[in-house]
């Protein structure tokens, strides 16, 4: 099988872990990187929570959410295999959703496509493999939708939301059809950076089975779900998390929420 795993060059921990964890399961595939050149953007964001991150330790003797983050890659990262993708062959891009980009990827005739770090794709995009564009969102979807779901989750006390999804992308954000979800099991005391931590290594793990799975015939089911969206974290919101123990700081009755259609494969018995 033919898989175009879809990133950036400069993917992160998490979806280097989840692209490691795929290549490993099938090591007889045929996977082909197409990475979407952020050179520019990478370097100017690292500069800026760099700043941010000296600026709010001096002031507030804490660090706080971009430390959080980067203790988190650092953590993460220990479980990669050193050169497990150097075989590989690697496309630059210059966009995400671009003609060029199109016609890369519509050249390598891929049976699936793994959004792992490019960005938000387009149906240009998504639509080209026979199987399916697949992504894996860090929050049990489409009860929680958008970034940074695993500290919402702890933020408005949402812990049972706090895990990952394996789902298809569709012309919205993280309300694709679900292949399989994992929630994270947790210790009962744990930190923001932990919660991350064993949210990714469990996701990953997702991935193989995701794969067989499209594979196969499978029904869809759907049923009418409870669904939050959330954005950017601010340093503020961070404190008071830490600051009340990695406990719940914030009221869940406060939040707006839409009813979303979830749709979930069946796995066959």
């Amino acid at each position: 099988m033919k898989v175009v795993l879809f990133s950036s060059r400069y993917p992160g921990s998490v979806n280097r872990l989840n692209i490691s964890r795929l290549i490993n399961a099938f090591p007889d595939y045929e996977f082909t990187y197409v990475l979407y050149d952020n050179r520019y953007s990478f370097v100017i964001g690292k500069l800026r929570n760099l700043v941010k991150e000296i600026i709010l330790t001096l002031l507030l003797q804490n660090p706080g959410w971009y430390s959080a983050r980067r203790w988190g890659e650092k953590k993460i990262g220990r479980h990669i295999p050193r050169e497990f993708d150097k075989h590989i062959r690697k496309i630059f891009v210059r966009s995400v959703n671009g003609a060029e980009t199109e016609s890369v990827i519509k050249a390598l005739k891929p049976d699936l496509l793994f959004q792992c770090g490019a960005g938000i794709l387009k149906t240009n995009i998504f639509s080209i493999p026979p199987l399916g564009t697949l992504n894996i969102h860090h929050g049990i979807a489409p009860e929680i939708r958008g970034i940074s779901s695993t500290f919402w989750s702890m933020y408005y006390g949402l812990n049972e939301y706090i895990g990952a999804t394996v789902h298809f992308i569709d012309k919205t954000l993280d309300t694709g059809i679900v292949i399989i979800q994992g929630r994270t099991q947790l210790p009962d005391h744990f930190d923001y950076v932990e919660a991350v931590y064993q949210t990714a290594i469990q996701g990953a793990e997702l991935l193989p089975d995701a794969i067989r799975i499209v594979q196969s015939s499978y029904p869809i089911v759907e049923s009418d779900v409870k669904s939050f969206y959330f954005s950017s974290v601010t340093w503020q919101r961070y404190r008071e998390l830490s600051k009340n123990n990695f406990k719940a700081p914030g009221d869940v009755n406060t939040l707006r929420f839409k009813y979303k259609c979830k749709r979930v494969v069946m796995i066959p018995s």
